[in-house]
C-alpha cells in the first residue's frame, strides 16, 4: 500500500467526523420538523405537576400567567436582559421568565421545571 492510498476504513472515519462537525454547526435555536424543542420537556413536566401549560409562539411556553422565553444560550437571555429588552424576567438558563402575578408556588414549580 503507498503512502497515498486511504483505506475505507480511513475514509469512513474522515466521513464520521465531518458529519459530526457539520451536524454541530447550526445554530441551536434552529428547529428542524423532529429536531430537539427545549419547551416540550418543560410543557410535560409543568402538566405532570398540575400546571396548564401550553406552546406559544415558536419559542416560548404559556403557564397561567407565567410567560417563558427560550433563547438559543444562557449568554443570549443574560445579553437581553441587560440591553433592557427583558425588563421583569428572571433568567434561568437559556429562559427568560416573566412571573405577572403569579404565587410563590407555581413559581417553584415554574423555575424547577426549567431548570431541569
Amino acid at each position: 500500500m503507498s503512502p497515498r492510498s486511504t483505506s475505507p476504513l480511513r475514509c469512513a472515519a474522515a466521513l464520521a467526523a465531518g458529519l459530526a462537525v457539520h451536524t454541530g454547526c447550526a445554530a441551536p435555536d434552529q428547529r428542524d420538523p423532529g429536531g430537539y424543542d427545549p419547551r416540550a420537556p418543560v410543557v410535560d413536566c409543568l402538566r405532570d405537576e398540575g400546571v396548564g401549560a401550553r406552546l406559544q409562539g415558536r419559542d416560548a411556553v404559556r403557564a397561567g400567567s407565567v410567560r417563558i422565553e427560550f433563547l438559543a444560550t444562557p449568554g443570549a437571555a443574560e445579553a437581553r436582559q441587560i440591553s433592557g429588552r427583558a425588563q421583569g424576567a428572571e433568567q434561568v438558563g437559556r429562559a427568560l421568565v416573566w412571573v405577572d402575578r403569579a404565587g410563590e408556588a407555581l413559581l417553584a414549580t415554574v423555575e424547577g421545571c426549567v431548570d431541569r
